[in-house]
C-alpha cells in the first residue's frame, strides 16, 4: 500500500504538495524561499545602492555648482568684473580723447607746480 514511502518521500523531496502551515516543504519551498530572498533582500539592497548613488551624485553636482563654480571659479571673475568698472569709464578706445587726457593732465601738472 505505501510501496516503501517512495511516493510520499518524493512529494515531501519534490512536488510542494506537502506544507507546514503556508510553507511548501521540499524543491519547491526552497524555490518559493529563494524567490522572496531575491524579491525583497537581494532588489532592496541593489535599489537602495541606487538611490543612494544618485543622492551623493546629486549632491556632487550641487557641490560644484555652488562652491565650485560659484565662488571659487566665477567669484573672483564677477569680483574683477566689478572692480573694472571704474577703468571702463575713462577707456573709450579713441586716441583723440587719450591725447586730449594726457594734455589737461599735463597742464594740470604744470599749473599745480607753477601756482604753489
Amino acid at each position: 500500500y505505501h510501496k516503501y514511502f517512495v511516493d510520499e518521500a518524493y512529494d515531501y523531496a519534490f512536488t510542494g504538495r506537502r506544507k507546514i502551515g503556508n510553507t511548501r516543504l521540499g524543491v519547491m519551498g526552497l524555490g518559493e524561499a529563494a524567490s522572496w530572498f531575491d524579491t525583497h533582500i537581494i532588489d532592496g539592497t541593489v535599489n537602495f545602492a541606487g538611490w543612494l548613488t544618485r543622492g551623493v551624485g546629486w549632491l556632487s553636482s550641487m557641490w560644484d555648482k555652488i562652491v565650485i563654480d560659484g565662488i571659487a571659479v566665477n567669484g573672483p571673475a564677477y569680483f574683477a568684473q566689478a572692480l573694472s568698472v571704474p577703468v571702463k569709464l575713462l577707456q573709450w578706445g579713441l586716441v583723440q580723447w587719450y591725447a586730449l587726457v594726457m594734455v589737461v593732465g599735463l597742464v594740470g601738472f604744470v599749473a599745480y607746480y607753477t601756482f604753489r
